[in-house]
């Protein structure tokens, strides 16, 4: 696999929702604490400039002691989520759904 690459399967399978294989570059890195469980996570800024994509991956404070760090590779297979509130906007209908501007 490329070291910036996504692949994308599993968008019409119900059973197991949308998955992804990324790999990206680190941007940046968040870790924080959920309140009522008290597990960490990091989020993680990742660029995957081959296509063109920016995400923001979370990996479980548990599997990942150490988190990773701007500049590291990420790569790995991810369930895909995503908010319409962030993907639909009056100003981005006026240029195009799959257009940058």
């Amino acid at each position: 696999m490329a070291a910036q690459s996504f692949v994308s399967y599993g968008i019409v399978d119900p059973a197991n929702g949308a998955h992804a294989r990324v790999s990206g570059l680190v941007e940046e890195v968040r870790t924080a604490t959920v309140g009522a469980t008290g597990q960490t996570f990091h989020a993680v800024g990742v660029s995957v400039e081959g296509v063109g994509l920016s995400l923001a991956v979370c990996l479980p404070g548990g599997d990942w002691p150490e988190a990773p760090r701007p500049g590291d590779v990420l790569a790995g297979t991810v369930h895909l989520v995503a908010s319409l509130d962030e993907l639909w906007s009056p100003a981005r209908s006026r240029r195009g759904w799959f257009r940058r501007g």
